[in-house]
């Protein structure tokens, strides 16, 4: 762990995989337990929220606030979900993801 509680030190790599927020200040890494935030409704990858961490929002406090996803950054998180779960899960680690093995429901 970094000197700032609960930021994901470089050196030992993010938890990928698991939902972490990235403080839109310091631009440090924190996995959502450290601040107790509810991730029920987050996917890991994903990048629409607004996070500032308790040392940097001016209230002392951690300001997390979900937002709409546009298509963008919809696909963005897929293709970054579908990718990381290939790679744990597939023999062929350099595979990005198989479009064949993939089920993807619409609407």
């Amino acid at each position: 762990m970094d000197t700032q509680a609960g930021s994901v030190d470089e050196e030992n790599g993010r938890q990928l995989g698991e939902v972490e927020l990235q403080c839109g200040i310091c631009t440090k890494w924190f996995t959502a337990d450290t601040f107790g935030i509810d991730t029920s409704s987050c996917l890991p990858f994903m990048t629409n929220y607004s996070f500032h961490c308790n040392v940097c929002h001016h209230s002392g406090n951690t300001y997390f606030l979900r937002k709409q996803a546009n298509l963008k950054e919809m696909c963005l998180s897929a293709l970054a979900n579908l990718t990381w779960q290939s790679r744990t899960q597939d023999e062929h680690p350099k595979t990005m993801f198989s479009k064949d093995k993939v089920e993807m429901q619409l609407m």
